[in-house]
């Protein structure tokens, strides 16, 4: 399964030619809460939100539980101490691909800081 982050879904919306449609044709593809919540957060107008809500049905989506809370917070933690500090939500994205064991399909540059302190963070960079 890959975990598609915020800024893939957003291209992939509005380029029909993004590479990321090939991936997301073959792959079972999956997003998370923290995703969905980026993306209504930028809705400009009715039909980006229609395009979005299209595209995003297609994806399964990871849950969080109880207690990721406190295992996402100590990854935070890992990183703060490791000198890293990186966006909240990309922190919880790639600790939700660490725990169900996949892949982040980002252009997100605070992924690579994550994976060079924690080496389970698996990446798939969309350039």
């Amino acid at each position: 399964m890959i975990l598609f982050d915020t800024n893939v879904i957003i291209d992939m919306s509005n380029n029909p030619e993004n590479a990321a449609w090939d991936i997301y044709s073959k792959e079972p593809a999956a997003t998370c809460g923290i995703t969905i919540t980026e993306l209504y957060r930028g809705f400009r107008n009715d039909r980006e939100k229609a395009k979005i809500e299209m595209l995003l049905s297609g994806f399964q989506i990871i849950p969080i539980e109880q207690n990721d809370w406190k295992e996402a917070g100590l990854l935070i933690a890992e990183l703060r101490d490791s000198g890293v500090t990186v966006p909240f939500q990309d922190a919880i994205i790639a600790y939700l691909a660490i725990k169900n064991n996949c892949a982040v399909l980002t252009s997100d540059r605070h992924f690579k800081l994550i994976k060079a302190c924690d080496e389970r963070l698996q990446l798939m960079l969309n350039i």
